[in-house]
C-alpha cells in the first residue's frame, strides 16, 4: 500500500489539508483526514464535531479535511468574525423601507401602506384587500396609500364615503322646504302650499273639505286655517265639538244640569217643582 504524506497550509481565511503522492510531487484529493502508521485510512473524519468555535464562526467539513470561516453575516477582519452592517453596503428595503441592522442580519421595516415580500418592500394594493371606499366610493390604488373617488351626491369623511346633505347648503325660495336622500335630495312645497307653475302657492283649505266640521267656520290663513267654532263649541285640534257646560257649573240645592248639543238648561231634580226660582220640594207644598 502506497505511503502519503498529509500536509495542511492556510489559503485566506481557510485552513485546507492535502495528501502528498511520495517522490510525485502531486497532491491526491483526499479520501480521508487520518494517517495511522503513515497509512491512510478509508473513513472521513467530520473534524467540525470534535472542534469548539468561537463565536461567530463555523466549521465545514470536507472528506478527508475541513475548513472554517465566518458565519453568514460576518465577515473576517483580523482574525475575527466581524457583524457584516448590510444597512451600509446596500439598500435590501428598497426605497420605501428603513433598514435595522442586527447580529449577523438586518431587519426591514418598510414605511406606510408597504410591505415586506421577501425581497424588498412593495406597495400594498389596499383597494384589493378590502373596501376602504364602502359601497358608495371607487377606490383609486396610488404608491403607498389609495384614494377614494365617492359616487355623486356622496363625500368622504376621512374614513368612508358618505350621503352628503344637499340640504344643509342649498337656499331656498320662501315656502320651499329640502328633502335629503342617499345620494340625492329634492324640494317640494311647505305644508300648506302646492306647486302651481313652479310656484307655491297657498292652499285654500276651507274650499276643499271642512276641516272645523258643521259646528264652526273655517277662516283661511297663509299656508293654513283657522276654526272659529260656534257658541257652545269648542276646538279639539281636529273639529269643533260640543262643550259641556254642565261640567264647570256649580249648581244650587236641588238644581240638575242638562247638557244640549251646543247649549245646556237647569231645571230641578225629580220630585221637586220651581216655586219663585226655588225648587221645592213635592211633598211640603
Amino acid at each position: 500500500m502506497m505511503q502519503m504524506q498529509v500536509t495542511q497550509h492556510r489559503k485566506g481565511n481557510v485552513l485546507l489539508r492535502r495528501q502528498l503522492i511520495p517522490n510525485t510531487g502531486e497532491f491526491l484529493r483526499p479520501v480521508s483526514d487520518v494517517v495511522k502508521d503513515g497509512l491512510a485510512c478509508l473513513e472521513d473524519i467530520n473534524e467540525c464535531a470534535m472542534i469548539r468555535l468561537m463565536h461567530h464562526y463555523q466549521c465545514y467539513n470536507t472528506p478527508g479535511s475541513f475548513y472554517i470561516d465566518c458565519m453568514e453575516g460576518f465577515q473576517m477582519i483580523k482574525e475575527k468574525c466581524i457583524d457584516i452592517n448590510e444597512c451600509r453596503r446596500r439598500k435590501p428595503c428598497g426605497t420605501n423601507g428603513r433598514c435595522n441592522n442586527t447580529l449577523g442580519s438586518y431587519k426591514c421595516v418598510c414605511d406606510q401602506g408597504y410591505r415586506w415580500d421577501g425581497r424588498t418592500c412593495v406597495d400594498i394594493n389596499e383597494c384589493r384587500r378590502r373596501k376602504p371606499c364602502g359601497t358608495n366610493g371607487r377606490c383609486n390604488n396610488t404608491l403607498g396609500s389609495y384614494k377614494c373617488v365617492c359616487d355623486q351626491g356622496y363625500r368622504w369623511d376621512g374614513r368612508t364615503c358618505v350621503d352628503k346633505n344637499e340640504c344643509a347648503i342649498i337656499r331656498l325660495m320662501p315656502r320651499y322646504k329640502c328633502y335629503n336622500t342617499p345620494g340625492s335630495f329634492y324640494t317640494d312645497c311647505i305644508e300648506g302650499f302646492q306647486m302651481i307653475k313652479e310656484k307655491c302657492i297657498d292652499i285654500n283649505e276651507c274650499r276643499r273639505r271642512k276641516p272645523c266640521g258643521t259646528n264652526g267656520r273655517c277662516n283661511n290663513t297663509l299656508g293654513s286655517y283657522k276654526c272659529v267654532c260656534d257658541q257652545g263649541y269648542r276646538w279639539d285640534g281636529r273639529t269643533c265639538v260640543d262643550i259641556n257646560e254642565c261640567a264647570t257649573i256649580r249648581l244650587m240645592p236641588h238644581y240638575k244640569c242638562y247638557n244640549t248639543p251646543g247649549s245646556f238648561y237647569i231645571d230641578c231634580m225629580e220630585g221637586f217643582q220651581k216655586i219663585k226660582e226655588k225648587c221645592i220640594g213635592i211633598g211640603t207644598i
